[in-house]
């Protein structure tokens, strides 16, 4: 509103220019930036499609897996891409909620779960990863 009121440009349905996108959103409304996604980028500059090509299963993940991932988010991009490759998914989070198993994982590693707490995996993270790299040692069989 601030920016419609100062510039007369309307940005509030342009894609990139929520939250996530405040700065472009900001520039989009006093100049014609060139707006890509971050993650199209960044995958550009590390050739993550070639390295997807080589590999055999695809790990991907951040601190909680649910429903703000679906929209998009690193894990998200890294399963669609991978997945449109016909690659293998695991999906290793410090936990998973319900709706974030509909990223589209082959398997699910939460870190936390049961009596193990995120705050338990937070303070000491190297015992829970290796569990985690064992779950899918024992699933694939690599």
């Amino acid at each position: 509103d601030i920016l419609l009121r100062a510039t007369g440009k309307d940005i509030s349905a342009t894609p990139g220019a929520g939250a996530a996108g405040g700065l472009a959103g900001g520039l989009m409304a006093v100049c014609e930036p060139v707006i890509k996604s971050g993650f199209e980028v960044l995958s550009d500059l590390c050739s993550l499609k070639e390295k997807i090509k080589n590999a055999d299963i695809i790990i991907t993940g951040e601190g909680k897996t649910d429903k703000q991932t679906l929209m998009g988010k690193l894990p998200k991009q890294v399963t669609a891409l991978a997945k449109s490759m016909g690659k293998r998914v695991v999906c290793v989070s410090g936990t998973i909620t319900q709706e974030g198993k509909e990223l589209g994982a082959d398997l699910y590693v939460p870190l936390s779960h049961g009596e193990i707490t995120a705050q338990m995996t937070i303070a000491d993270p190297v015992p829970y990863l290796i569990n985690a790299g064992k779950t899918i040692k024992n699933t694939y069989e690599v």
